[in-house]
């Protein structure tokens, strides 16, 4: 299970300007949001990249 140090790198890399998504893909089996930053299955990061969830 993804923990704050696993998304150290993305918490780190706010400080350098505005993202509009921040997100660790991994194999969590549930999504949910940790210091901002998106924790996604890989599964529901595909589903999301094919609907055009991040282009939109």
């Amino acid at each position: 299970m993804p923990d704050r140090r696993h998304i150290k790198g993305l918490l780190a890399i706010a400080e350098e300007g505005e993202f509009k998504h921040r997100i660790l893909v991994c194999t969590a089996p549930e999504p949910r949001i940790l210091g901002g930053v998106e924790i996604l299955p890989v599964k529901e990061f595909l589903e999301r990249l094919w609907n055009d969830a991040y282009w939109s």
